[in-house]
């Protein structure tokens, strides 16, 4: 049987929302299962505090929507290992871990960030994660920061926080390498008022598909927005053989575009017509994800899909702290390996620093070759 998936009724917000979390955060675990099979389902279950982020997030924006949840569960980690044990802060982040076990969580994390440095001609993958440091603060214990790039492949750059200009700029200046001129200002000197130091992670995927879209089947096409408002927009056109699926208790259309390599996917979501998009986005779950892949068949699909590119920031303190994580961002945060090396050994310095700001900017651009992703939190 042939499959016509026509992508133009509504789900594009969304599909937005969720691409670079399913191409970062869940499509990425493919090559990690492969040597290490036990893990995958606990990774999975955890992958419950993207979605509720994503929630949390989604809920708030009538704009379209990107961000990668792994990033901000990278820099969480960071500050769970730096937590004072037993307590609050730490009890808290436990929620943004990749499993309970922190040897697994660090096996993932090693792993991974290390896979991310090796070069393949079928995609372009780059992380990168730096402590920011003053100055003009002793040094942070050296357990910690050999744990961080050991575990964490994050090195610690001392700057001058006294100079905000210069400060941001570097800062900047990285971000814009790592992200290949994509993201060109993270920070601004108003960001670092009062700070002590910053935490960053930055990602860059650039992955061309398995088989791409023909140039001279791209022709303009009415879009149907979740407003009822119709738009002209750019559509891909393709006919292949796709793993496709019509899941009845979601309640739309799924389609997997793998791109080379194998390493990657993108799943797209269409809701069918009576679904609201509010609906699709609370069915999500991780288990849900799971069923959906039991049932894909392998069909010759007609894909017609539209192209696309933006750009979404947000501050995200709110947002993590419906989740529950709220310590990290009062006086009560127990930090007490933030502090520096001798203010450490004191009782009173576990509320020396605490978190003022968690922010990211990210982007993703759909056209006939590929997918370019990318964020900084």
């Amino acid at each position: 049987m042939h499959r016509y998936v026509r992508a133009t009724f509504h789900p594009f917000r969304f599909i937005a929302d969720a691409v670079l979390m399913l191409l970062i955060s869940i499509g990425t675990v493919q090559p990690f299962q492969r040597h290490h099979p036990r893990h995958q389902p606990s990774f999975v279950s955890r992958s419950d505090f993207d979605w509720n982020l994503a929630r949390e997030v989604f809920r708030h924006e009538d704009s379209n929507v990107v961000f990668s949840p792994f990033s901000i569960k990278l820099l969480l980690t960071l500050l769970y290992e730096a937590a004072e044990p037993g307590s609050g802060t730490r009890l808290q982040l436990e929620a943004a871990l990749v499993d309970p076990d922190m040897n697994q969580t660090r096996a993932f994390y090693t792993q991974f960030l290390n896979a991310s440095q090796q070069t393949n001609g079928d995609y372009e993958f780059d992380i990168g994660t730096k402590m920011f440091l003053d100055k003009a603060r002793a040094n942070l214990p050296q357990a910690y920061t050999r744990l961080l790039e050991q575990m964490y492949r994050t090195s610690v750059e001392r700057v001058s926080f006294n100079g905000t200009k210069a400060t941001a700029e570097q800062i900047n200046t990285w971000c814009e390498k790592v992200t290949r001129g994509r993201i060109t200002e993270l920070v601004t000197e108003d960001t670092l008022q009062d700070a002590q130091l910053v935490l960053a992670n930055v990602l860059f995927l650039k992955a061309s598909w398995k088989n791409s879209f023909p140039d001279d089947q791209t022709h303009n096409r009415t879009f149907h927005v979740a407003d009822g408002d119709k738009v002209t927009t750019e559509f891909m056109r393709q006919m292949d053989l796709y793993d496709y699926t019509v899941h009845e208790q979601l309640g739309a259309e799924v389609l997997r575009l793998p791109y080379k390599g194998r390493q990657f996917s993108m799943n797209m979501v269409l809701p069918h017509r009576n679904v609201s998009l509010a609906a699709l986005a609370n069915a999500l779950t991780p288990t849900m994800l799971e069923s959906i892949a039991e049932q894909f068949v392998r069909e010759e699909v007609t894909v017609l899909i539209p192209k696309f590119r933006f750009n979404y920031g947000t501050l995200l303190n709110e947002a993590i702290q419906r989740l529950g994580i709220r310590d990290v961002f009062t006086k009560n945060a127990a930090l007490p390996l933030l502090a520096s090396a001798d203010d450490a050994k004191q009782s009173t310095t576990k509320n020396e620093v605490q978190v003022s700001k968690m922010l990211q900017k990210a982007g993703i651009e759909i056209n006939e070759k590929g997918t370019l992703a990318f964020a900084a939190t």
